[in-house]
């Protein structure tokens, strides 16, 4: 039979009749099912972990007790953190009122997070769109990683959840004033929250606001100014601020360290942890440092996976282009590709790496396209497909399980090492610190610029062999990662020539002593 068309505006154009009758009754009531299936899943993603090299850097910043101190110490350190205003002031107020413990700074990602994701679920007008969209939020081995991580990503990805939750219910035919001036103050907070983040959220806004003209009829576009004139001006005004400073930023030489460049292995390395295979295969740190060499001994659950996505995928693409019009096809397509392949040219142009957290702003394409596979495979008659859900879901569920538990995707141990150092140091030895400096201030590890003082350790980034000669021969030594830390290899020679030999190993930490 004939489909017949749901709107007569818009571009969600395409259901077949019995689609009408399950999906055309008006907003639909509150689904608790997947939002309690995504709250249980991403808090139990938190984990109490050392806070891992990047995140002490953000913890070491929350730990000013005045806002002066707090800006004072991100503008000197002119890192991305300060390119995070919102995310930054919000955790630094967060921390007054519970704290800046590991869990508690993971935690605040809740307050963001978990709104975006359940807006977006609720958004589906289908009850069982709902609940297998949930279930693949829920399953999803790169939103378990970013929800328990103290970075502003989390936050991107709940205000980009927020942004297109609302386009999509803008694009409704059947709104009336009121749900259309709400869902207009949710599109606009959305967006100051999006661009104000992070300078990447910034860029994703470009693409949302690409999005919303593509997607939303010129008539309800006109319906939306005339109605709120006043807010999308002061928004307007917000933006632009916003990017002012940003671009403040910049001019004063804050941006992100540049290790490695973009080339086709960080690109496959995007849809390799969007899609949740990270969990599945090695650490990120060991896969970073081997190459794509180390997923070998992975390759049976790997490919096993990766054949069951690629099926998802193919019948979820059939799902959309069934309830979709071609120019919705192509908003949603373009609205997504053009601010990641402005973020790729850069990464190219500039030797910076772009990698999966940078585009996170991808995740709601890609929870829906899997859990419209998901739906698609239910309905449909072949028990082979809904065994190719079920299993799906049982090996996204294991990659979750393995991100949070597994030994290999353990986060760096900022944590012990400072300990082991800070135990030397109260016996009066001398100490070194082969380390980001974040995590010595924000494990309290008291640290010297220079040659060591007494009590205090001696901050070691990048040295030659030559400057150390000098120094006072050290009774511990805590290296990380010396393809960031020691890329001359002046402690590596140091410890060789000295017979220091390795007695403590921690993730991605070293303890050396004499």
């Amino acid at each position: 039979m004939r489909a017949l068309p749901i709107f007569r505006e818009g571009i969600l154009m395409d259901a077949s009749p019995k689609t009408i009758q399950t999906e055309a009754q008006g907003p639909a009531a509150f689904d608790w099912l997947p939002a309690i299936l995504m709250v249980c899943a991403l808090t139990f993603a938190i984990s109490h972990q050392s806070l891992w090299l990047d995140e002490t850097e953000v913890g070491a910043d929350t730990m000013p007790d005045s806002m002066r101190d707090w800006w004072q110490q991100i503008f000197q350190a002119r890192t991305t953190e300060l390119q995070s205003p919102f995310y930054m002031l919000y955790l630094w107020v967060f921390a007054r009122v519970f704290g800046s413990g590991e869990w508690a700074l993971r935690g605040a990602n809740l307050i963001w997070l978990l709104p975006g994701l359940i807006l977006l679920v609720q958004g589906f007008r289908n009850r069982l769109d709902r609940l297998w969209v949930g279930l693949a939020v829920a399953a999803n081995a790169c939103i378990w990683y970013y929800a328990g991580e103290a970075r502003p990503y989390a936050m991107l990805l709940g205000t980009s959840c927020l942004v297109f939750a609302a386009i999509h219910r803008l694009g409704r035919a059947e709104l009336n004033p009121l749900e259309q001036s709400g869902w207009l103050s949710v599109l606009l907070v959305g967006l100051v929250l999006l661009c104000g983040t992070t300078l990447l959220g910034a860029i994703w806004s470009g693409g949302a606001l690409l999005l919303m003209l593509l997607w939303l009829p010129r008539r309800r576009l006109w319906e939306l100014w005339r109605a709120g004139q006043g807010r999308v001006a002061a928004t307007g005004c917000i933006l632009l601020g916003v990017g002012a400073y940003y671009f403040w930023t910049l001019r004063i030489g804050a941006r992100a360290t540049a290790f490695a460049t973009t080339d086709w292995r960080s690109m496959g390395y995007i849809v390799y942890e969007q899609l949740g295979f990270g969990g599945l295969g090695p650490g990120r740190t060991d896969l970073r440092v081997g190459g794509v060499s180390l997923l070998r001994p992975y390759a049976p659950a790997l490919l096993a996976y990766a054949a069951l996505v690629g099926a998802l995928a193919v019948r979820g693409v059939g799902e959309l282009a069934r309830r979709l019009s071609v120019r919705g096809l192509a908003a949603l397509a373009t609205a997504f590709a053009a601010p990641t392949i402005l973020l790729l040219s850069v990464g190219m142009s500039s030797h910076w790496r772009v990698l999966g957290r940078h585009c996170i702003v991808l995740m709601p394409a890609w929870v829906t396209l899997l859990g419209f596979g998901l739906s698609g495979f239910w309905r449909g008659r072949s028990w082979i497909g809904k065994a190719a859900g079920a299993a799906f879901l049982v090996m996204a569920l294991w990659s979750c399980a393995s991100i949070r538990f597994a030994a290999r995707h353990q986060r760096d141990d900022y944590r012990d090492a400072a300990q082991v150092v800070r135990a030397a140091l109260a016996r009066g030895g001398v100490a070194w610190w082969n380390a980001v400096s974040g995590g010595a201030r924000y494990y309290q590890v008291p640290l010297a610029t220079g040659a060591p003082e007494p009590g205090k350790a001696a901050l070691l980034v990048n040295v030659p062999a030559a400057w150390l000669s000098g120094m006072e021969k050290p009774d511990v030594v805590a290296v990380s990662k010396p393809e960031l830390f020691d890329v001359q290899g002046g402690v590596a020679t140091y410890l060789a020539e000295h017979h220091y030999r390795p007695v403590e190993r921690f993730a991605a930490f070293t303890i050396w002593r004499p």
